[in-house]
C-alpha cells in the first residue's frame, strides 16, 4: 500500500480545514438572514378612511396605513349641529297705496246713498234715529243742500273728520234747536260729526259731485 507524501496530506488538511469553516460561515449567515428577515417588517396604523403604501425591499416589507377622519354635523334636531331658519314676514292692510277704500268718517264712496237726483237731502239723528246720523253716507250734486233735523244740544254738530274740524267745510258748528240746513256749492267731500258722540261712531260724510 502506497504511502502518501508530506505535501499530499498538507495539502488534503488544508482543504478540509477550509471546508469545515466554510460550513459554519453559512450556518452563521443563514442565522444572520433569518434574523434580519424577522426584523425587518414594520407596520403603522392611523385610523380613518383607508390609504395604503407598502412598500417591499431586501430584508423584509413595511406597510402604511393613514385614514383620514370625518366631521359630520347635522341640522335641525340632528345630534352635534344645529340648524336655524329665520323667517321674517310683513303683512301689510289698507296703508298707503294698499288695495282698500279710502274712508271718510266710516263712510265708502262706492257704498254711499246716491241722492244726486235730489236737490235736498234731510239726515236725522238722535231719537228714533240713535246715537248715529240716517244716512250716514251720501253722494249730492254740487249746487244742492242737506238739512240736519234733531237736538243740537245732546249733539252738537260740526264739519270735519274723526273729531277734528275742518274749518273749510259748508258743515258749520251747531249747538242748539233742532233744524240746521247748508247750502253745497262745489264737489268734494265733506265729513260731519257729533262733538259728544264722534269716538262713539256717530258721523258721516257727503260726497258731492
Amino acid at each position: 500500500m502506497p504511502v502518501a507524501n508530506d505535501a499530499s496530506l498538507n495539502w488534503k488538511g488544508k482543504s478540509m480545514h477550509n471546508g469545515t469553516w466554510f460550513a459554519v460561515l453559512c450556518v452563521a449567515g443563514a442565522g444572520v438572514l433569518a434574523a434580519c428577515g424577522d426584523s425587518g417588517s414594520s407596520s403603522t396604523s392611523t385610523t380613518g378612511t383607508s390609504a395604503t403604501t407598502t412598500t417591499t425591499g431586501t430584508g423584509g416589507s413595511s406597510t402604511t396605513s393613514t385614514t383620514a377622519s370625518t366631521t359630520s354635523t347635522t341640522g335641525a334636531g340632528g345630534a352635534g349641529g344645529s340648524s336655524t331658519t329665520s323667517t321674517t314676514s310683513t303683512t301689510g292692510a289698507g296703508g298707503d297705496g294698499g288695495s282698500g277704500p279710502v274712508l271718510v268718517n266710516n263712510c265708502d264712496e262706492a257704498t254711499a246713498v246716491d241722492h244726486t237726483a235730489d236737490l235736498k237731502v234731510q239726515i236725522d239723528f238722535g231719537g228714533a234715529a240713535g246715537f248715529k246720523y240716517s244716512p250716514p253716507c251720501l253722494i249730492m250734486k254740487a249746487g244742492s243742500s242737506v238739512s240736519f233735523a234733531g237736538d243740537f244740544a245732546s249733539h252738537p254738530l260740526s264739519g270735519g273728520v274723526d273729531g277734528t274740524k275742518d274749518p273749510a267745510s259748508p258743515i258749520k258748528d251747531t249747538n242748539s234747536g233742532n233744524s240746521a240746513s247748508f247750502a253745497l256749492p262745489s264737489a268734494g267731500t265733506f265729513g260731519f260729526f257729533c262733538q259728544f258722540h264722534q269716538a262713539g261712531g256717530m258721523k258721516g260724510a257727503i260726497f258731492v259731485k
